[in-house]
Parts: C-alpha cells; sequence; structure tokens
C-alpha cells in the first residue's frame, strides 16, 4: 500500500513540536536578561563610555600644579695623555621644582569643556545604544512569536485542507461534485503541506535571528514563550519633552558645545599666557653641600607672530562652529520626523490589527456556515472554495498584522 504523504508531513511536524516541547522556553525578561549580559554592542558602548570619563578625569590635570626631583653623582679630574687620569673630586647634586601653569588664554577652561561635551555625548550614544539593540532584540523575540504562531495555523490549515479533500472525495465518489473540483481541493492540500514545511523554516531561522544576539551560535534550542497581541493606541502626539531628551539631538548639542570650545582654543593663542614656578636644591662637596640654592618667579610671555597659523585655525573654527550650528537645526528637524513617522506607522499598526481581527471573526463564521452548506448540497463548490480560501487569508493577516504592530510599537519606545 503506498504511503500518505499528508500523514507522513503530520508526523514530522508533530515530532518537530514534540522537539519544541524539550527545548528551552524563554521569556522576554529572560531574553533582555541573557542579552544585556552578552550583546557585544552593549559592553562596547559601555567601554567608550568609561574612557569618556576618563578623558574628563585628564583635563583636571592642567589646573594642578607640576612637581619634580632630581638627584646625581658625579666624578671629575685631570687626564693626561702620557700620565693617564689624576686624582679627581667627587660631588652630587638633589634638587624639588614645581611650576604651575596660572593663565593660557582659556584654553584649558575650554578643552575640559569639551571633554565634558564629548562625555555626555558617550552618554547620549550609549542610550542610542541600548535603544536599538532593545529594539532589535524586541522585534527578533516577536518575530519569533509569530513565526511560531504562524507555524501552528499551517498545522491547523493543512489539516483543514485535509479535511476538505475527504469531504470532497466522498462527494464525487457520490457522484454529487466533478473530478476538477475535487484535484482542486487535493492541490490546495498539497499547497498547504508545503506552506506548513516553508513555516518551519522560518521558525527556525527566526530563532537563531534571537539566538545571535543572545550571544549563541545556534537556536535550534529556542522558543519564545508568550502570545502576540494587539498594543493599545497611544495618543495621536508627540510628548513635548520627547523631542529635548532624543540622544541624536543631544549629540548634535554636544558637537556644537565641542565646536565652540575648539573656536575659545584658537582664540587663547592670541592671549599672553603666565606661569609660576619654585625650586630648591644643594649641590657640591663629595655628596652634598651644606648650603644650596631656592628660586621663584613668575613668567609672562605673549605670541607676536606665529606665520599665520593662528588667523587660519580662528578661522577654521569659526568654520567648524557654524557647520555644527547648522547640523544642530538640522537634527531638530529630523528628530520630529523621525517621531512623527514613528508613532503614524505606531498607529496606523495598531488600528489595523484590530480591523484585521474583525475580518478573521467574520470569514471563520462564514467559513463553518458554508462547511454545513456545502455538506447539504446548499452551496456550489466554488462558493465553499472561496469561503475555505477567505478564512485562511484573513487568519494569516490577522497574525501578521499582529506581529507588525507589536515591531511598530517597539519602534516607537526605540524613536522616543
Amino acid at each position: 500500500m503506498r504511503s500518505n504523504p499528508f500523514l507522513s508531513f503530520l508526523l514530522v511536524l508533530g515530532l518537530g513540536f514534540s522537539a519544541q516541547a524539550r527545548a528551552e522556553s524563554l521569556t522576554w525578561e529572560q531574553a533582555v536578561s541573557l542579552c544585556a549580559q552578552s550583546n557585544t554592542d552593549l559592553r562596547s558602548s559601555d567601554e567608550a563610555l568609561k574612557q569618556a570619563r576618563l578623558s574628563v578625569a585628564r583635563t583636571a590635570a592642567a589646573f594642578l600644579p607640576k612637581a619634580s626631583a632630581s638627584a646625581g653623582l658625579s666624578e671629575s679630574g685631570p687626564y693626561d695623555v702620557n700620565g693617564g687620569f689624576g686624582d679627581g673630586s667627587s660631588g652630587g647634586s638633589a634638587s624639588l621644582s614645581a611650576n604651575l601653569n596660572l593663565f593660557n588664554g582659556f584654553a584649558d577652561l575650554a578643552a575640559r569643556s569639551k571633554a565634558k561635551a564629548a562625555l555626555d555625548s558617550a552618554l547620549a550614544a550609549q542610550q542610542t545604544t541600548r535603544a536599538q539593540v532593545g529594539y532589535q532584540l524586541r522585534a527578533a523575540f516577536l518575530t519569533l512569536l509569530q513565526a511560531q504562531e504562524a507555524e501552528a495555523q499551517a498545522l491547523t490549515i493543512a489539516a483543514r485542507r485535509k479535511d476538505n479533500v475527504d469531504l470532497v472525495q466522498l462527494r464525487y465518489e457520490a457522484g454529487r461534485e466533478n473530478q476538477g473540483a475535487l484535484l482542486q481541493t487535493q492541490a490546495l492540500s498539497a499547497q498547504s503541506a508545503w506552506q506548513a514545511h516553508r513555516a518551519t523554516r522560518s521558525r527556525r531561522s527566526a530563532a537563531l535571528s534571537l539566538a545571535q544576539l543572545l550571544g549563541r551560535d545556534s537556536g535550534d534550542d529556542l522558543v519564545a514563550q508568550g502570545e502576540l497581541v494587539a498594543p493599545e493606541a497611544p495618543a495621536d502626539e508627540i510628548p513635548a519633552a520627547a523631542l529635548q531628551d532624543l540622544p541624536s539631538l543631544r549629540q548634535a548639542q554636544d558637537a556644537l558645545i565641542s565646536a565652540q570650545q575648539d573656536a575659545r582654543s584658537a582664540s587663547a593663542s592670541w592671549w599672553p599666557s603666565l606661569g609660576a614656578s619654585a625650586s630648591v636644591g644643594r649641590s657640591g662637596g663629595p655628596w652634598l653641600s651644606d648650603s644650596g640654592s631656592w628660586s621663584a618667579g613668575l613668567s609672562l610671555s605673549l605670541p607676536i607672530f606665529q606665520g599665520g597659523t593662528r588667523v587660519v585655525d580662528q578661522l577654521a573654527a569659526a568654520s567648524r562652529l557654524r557647520d555644527a550650528e547648522l547640523s544642530l537645526a538640522d537634527a531638530k528637524r529630523q528628530a520630529y520626523s523621525t517621531l512623527r513617522n514613528s508613532l503614524d506607522a505606531y498607529l496606523n499598526g495598531a488600528e489595523q490589527a484590530g480591523v484585521q481581527a474583525l475580518f478573521y471573526q467574520a470569514s471563520l463564521v462564514r467559513a463553518e456556515v458554508g462547511r454545513a452548506q456545502y455538506t447539504q448540497g446548499l452551496l456550489t463548490f466554488d462558493l465553499w472554495d472561496q469561503n475555505e480560501t477567505d478564512l485562511i487569508n484573513a487568519q494569516t493577516s490577522a497574525s501578521s498584522s499582529l506581529g507588525d504592530a507589536q515591531r511598530a510599537a517597539a519602534a516607537w519606545q526605540r524613536d522616543l
């Protein structure tokens, strides 16, 4: 007796679902925890922030005095070509010195302000990275949930198509249906079996994408725990505070501050510089003499001509400042556009999910009524088959719209 390919297909799917039951079931909270521990992008942003903090700490050295100590021993005496080395004498030296930069045209203040702006920019970049990774993780988790549901739906559809084959087969054998209807139903059954296989492969691919975000090489053992539900549509307005706290705007503002401090540093080269220094030391004798020396003083210097480099540097800094101002204005416009588009996509997705759910419920009722009417001979094959196709399409669209709406909600949270 020939084996039934559909029964073999059901057996394969059954084994697949049994394997899923033995796999690792992962909740959303667990996925977030694992991603925070192993995601390389998050760890890299943490290191960049650490480097920015160290750069700020380094600029504090310019406001502190610098001190140094030195010591030495020496031996000296006469030397004659014929007589060789004569008796020599020894001596030693030791000194301690310190100096402090009192004023250098505010260049040190500009460098510190620039480092602080870079630190805030690194904080904003870290926030952006976390939001982006969070969105990627949420999208991957939702995609796996949707793929799992699509696989289950494909199995349900395949079973329903198989029942339809049996129903049309009975009517054909009773002489109440034509061969074309039977062949059409068998073809649709074979198509649904292929679609179920494709859904299984899509689910495996979605599991692998999620596993990679969790730092794993394989996703064969991952099953997302949860269900797709329609998100609540938010208010159709952008929160006023959202535009002020956007990382992209903060980075543009920090770039402007950095350009301002560069211009300040360029201007500092026209100012005089003032410094203080002090030293004390002893030298002489076999080691050190009983007397020593000390010194203290102030120094003032004013650059008069540097070959025109100061003028060029100041003009270049002014150009970078104007460019940063233009970039900030563009970033504000782009930020509003991004939020508006993201919110519209969220609203459209939430509303569409609700509409598709209504279509699915209507198609389900029509399909059940149509099946009963077709069984009783009250409905033609074409109308009954259309009802079945509408049900399958509505079920698929409802599931797809739920996933799209959830991803749009995740994108809105990412962009805020």
